[in-house]
C-alpha cells in the first residue's frame, strides 16, 4: 500500500507537481494489439498514448500501474527503455526517455506478503516473483531496486483518511469560505468502505468523493448553505 501515493510524492519533489507524472493503467494494454495504442501506428497515423505523454512532458514521472497485466511483448519495449533510455514509436521515430524517472507497480505477489508476514525479506519475493513465472528475472534486473510494500496499518489507513479529508476541507473554504466538519462515525464508515486488506487504499479516494465530496457540491449548488457557515457530515 502506498505505492502510487509515493510516486505522487516524487512527481512532487522533483519535477515540482503531478501534472508530470505520467500514469498508464497496464491493465488496458494486455494484448499484442493494444502496443499500437502506446507507441503509435503508421498504418492508422494516430500517434501513442506513451509516446505523446512523454514527448509533451519528457521531464516527468513515468507509473506503470499494475505491470503484471501487461502483455510480455510490450514488456520488451520497457526493456529497452530501461536499457538504453528511448525507444522507438510506430513510426520509427526515437522517444527519449532519459529524463524520466520509471516506477512498475504490482500486486503479483500481494497473497504471498499476506501469507509471509513479518518474516518477509525483499530477497524472498524477488525469488517468489521469478519462480512464479509473474516477472523475468531480466525485466526484474533492469530496475534499480525492487521496494516491498508492506500491509497498511489500521493507523496509517486512518491517517491517510484524515488527511485527503483535510484537503478537501481547505479547498472548500478556500474557494466558498465554508467550513466542512467530518464525525467520527462517517470517517469509520468512509474506511471500512474504502480499505480492503488485499487491495489498499485504492477505493478510498472514490468513496471520499462520493460520500463527501458529492454532499458537499449538492449542498452548495442548491445554495442550502451560505459563506460563514458549515457543513456538519
Amino acid at each position: 500500500v502506498g505505492k502510487t501515493e509515493t510516486a505522487k510524492a516524487l512527481s512532487q519533489l522533483f519535477f515540482g507537481g503531478e501534472k508530470h507524472l505520467l500514469r498508464f493503467d497496464m491493465s488496458l494494454y494486455q494484448t499484442i494489439s493494444d502496443i499500437p495504442k502506446l507507441i503509435g501506428s503508421i498504418d492508422s497515423g494516430i500517434p501513442g498514448l506513451l509516446s505523446k505523454a512523454i514527448r509533451e512532458t519528457p521531464y516527468a514521472v513515468l507509473l506503470l500501474d499494475e505491470i503484471e497485466k501487461a502483455d510480455k511483448n510490450l514488456l520488451n519495449i520497457f526493456l529497452t527503455i530501461l536499457d538504453e533510455g528511448y525507444f522507438t514509436d510506430g513510426f520509427g521515430k526515437r522517444v527519449d526517455c532519459k529524463n524520466l524517472i520509471i516506477i512498475s507497480t504490482s500486486n503479483a505477489g500481494a497473497d504471498y506478503i499476506f501469507q509471509s508476514g513479518a518474516a518477509l525479506t525483499q530477497d524472498m519475493l524477488i525469488q517468489h516473483l521469478i519462480s512464479k513465472a509473474l516477472f523475468s528475472p531480466e525485466f526484474l534486473n533492469r530496475f534499480d531496486g525492487v521496494v516491498l510494500y508492506n500491509p497498511i496499518t489500521d493507523m496509517s489507513i486512518i491517517a491517510l483518511a484524515r488527511k485527503m479529508i483535510v484537503s478537501i476541507k481547505e479547498t472548500i473554504y478556500s474557494l466558498y469560505k465554508i467550513k466542512v466538519e467530518v464525525s467520527e462515525t462517517t470517517l469509520a464508515d468512509i474506511i471500512k468502505r474504502g480499505y480492503n486488506p488485499a487491495f489498499g487504499a485504492r477505493n478510498l479516494d472514490r468513496i471520499i468523493a462520493q460520500e463527501l465530496e458529492d454532499r458537499i457540491a449538492k449542498l452548495i449548488l442548491e445554495k442550502k448553505v451560505s459563506e460563514g457557515e458549515t457543513i456538519q457530515l
